[in-house]
């Protein structure tokens, strides 16, 4: 994700909490009752996910998406997160503010027109190598943002926001316009739809609080309800010690408008992450919502260790990223039952990794690119393609012993 400056810690005794945005496996208990979406055989493959961001999609670096896609998928991949821009894929208000050059590649929605070209690819290569996709429905356009000159801004009309996000629906949802005009793509409908990013930061909610988002969650979660009623809405991810901010939305009365909590605990230790975990189900079950699942949609350790001037607490050698990734992996899937865990996204699948990039988070991926365009593994890559394996290929009654 985008940069962001240190933040305060609320707690550092116990947390070194991320503000930005191999070791053996670890004995699994026997005899684990499974959470929705796992297997007799072991994990579901959408358990394990990544997120997919910049490096990706940034023509600069000229990386190939179908070919990153298929390598997700051999490496055990199940699900990749996605921001779906709004204010790119609605740059404009009005037909007549639209180029003449880039009319072609307009269709209107309801008034507004959308330029769906980057959705579309995304879509339809991820449907080819059987990667499911969770879109971030995310980003105001100028013309309704709060803050225009900010990277991403909040929006004026929720109501506008709401029209994008039923239209997004529309086109990608199990009747969706996309799949009726690409009848040779492997139709995979999305059913699952994030509901923006981190609004209890400055970084992806700029000047905005925790009532003026559940005002945004009612638009959005409406859509995405009416336009398909089998569609499950993910709350935005929340970051730091997200204990107080899950409060605050269910003290907005928003417990209706969500199906899943998601949560980026991004900490120096994994016994941290765990807590913030315990202490999210702690509030969900003050607020009666003990059945809905958790998914983490962010979690990672960068190999930014000695790489960058500003150290947060969670940097880590290559060799012990790939480290942290095993034992976070195999430790939640252990705890899953308990903590109603169903997907874990490690952020990121790719960084843009050059002695000039000084962000830690830029060291994050599973693979790297260089500016010369040049790609590569990292041992983390590795790393999560061995736990996945394991996790999913041996059975329930014998993952104490799986390797």
């Amino acid at each position: 994700m985008a940069r962001r400056r240190p933040d305060p810690d609320p707690t550092p005794e116990v947390l070194f909490v991320k503000t930005r945005m191999l070791l053996p496996v670890i004995a699994l208990a026997c005899l684990l009752a499974l959470p929705a979406g796992a297997s007799a055989a072991g994990l579901d493959k959408t358990f394990f996910g990544v997120v997919g961001d910049r490096a990706l999609f940034d023509n600069r670096y000229g990386v190939d998406l179908s070919s990153e896609l298929g390598v997700m998928r051999r490496t055990g991949v199940g699900t990749v997160r996605v921001t779906f821009s709004w204010a790119y894929a609605q740059r404009y208000r009005t037909a007549a503010q639209v180029p003449a050059a880039e009319r072609p590649g307009f269709v209107d929605e309801g008034g507004v027109p959308t330029d769906w070209a980057v959705t579309d690819n995304v879509v339809r290569l991820a449907a080819v190598q059987g990667v499911e996709v969770l879109p971030v429905l995310l980003a105001a356009p100028s013309w309704t943002a709060t803050r225009p000159r900010a990277r991403i801004s909040p929006p004026k009309d929720y109501r506008a926001y709401g029209r994008f996000v039923t239209a997004a629906v529309k086109r990608y949802g199990p009747n969706g316009r996309f799949w009726a005009q690409n009848p040779t793509v492997p139709r995979t409908p999305i059913r699952n739809w994030q509901v923006w990013n981190e609004p209890n930061g400055p970084l992806f909610w700029p000047g905005g609080t925790i009532k003026q988002y559940v005002a945004l969650l009612k638009q959005g979660s409406s859509a995405i309800r009416r336009a398909d009623r089998g569609a499950k809405v993910v709350l935005a991810g929340l970051f730091r010690y997200s204990p107080p901010a899950l409060r605050a939305i269910y003290r907005g009365k928003a417990r209706r408008m969500f199906d899943v909590v998601a949560i980026h605990p991004f900490t120096s230790k994994l016994s941290n992450v765990q807590k913030i975990l315990r202490d999210v189900r702690t509030v969900m079950k003050r607020y009666r919502d003990r059945r809905k699942p958790l998914w983490l949609t962010e979690l990672s350790w960068s190999s930014a260790l000695g790489k960058v001037k500003e150290e947060y607490g969670f940097e880590r050698t290559e060799q012990g990223q790939a480290a942290e990734l095993t034992r976070a992996f195999t430790t939640l899937a252990r705890k899953r039952r308990s903590l109603r865990l169903q997907r874990v996204y490690w952020y990121n699948w790719m960084g843009v990794e050059e002695p000039q990039q000084n962000f830690p988070f830029d060291y994050a991926g599973l693979r790297g690119v260089k500016y010369t365009r040049q790609t590569f593994d990292k041992p983390a890559l590795a790393a999560y393609r061995k736990v996945a394996a394991s996790l999913r290929q041996c059975p329930e009654a014998e993952l104490a012993t799986c390797r």
